[in-house]
């Protein structure tokens, strides 16, 4: 996980500054909806380890 927000600390400034001179501040705004939305569709997919479809299915407990 560092590792990732070092790259992007040292890289992601200079990117989105080449972004913006290529494409203006219209283009790297859609841009980064656009890359957010791909990471928000593949966030949806994930489920937590351990967990299996039977298990959050299961019947309710009386309780007592």
């Amino acid at each position: 996980m560092c590792g990732g927000k070092l790259i992007s600390g040292l890289f992601g400034g200079g990117l989105g500054s080449m972004v913006v001179a290529a494409w203006g501040y219209i283009g790297a705004y859609a841009l980064a909806g656009a890359v957010s939305m791909v990471a928000a569709a593949i966030a949806l997919l994930l489920r937590q380890p351990g967990h299996t479809t039977a298990a959050r299915t299961a019947e309710p407990q009386p309780a007592g």
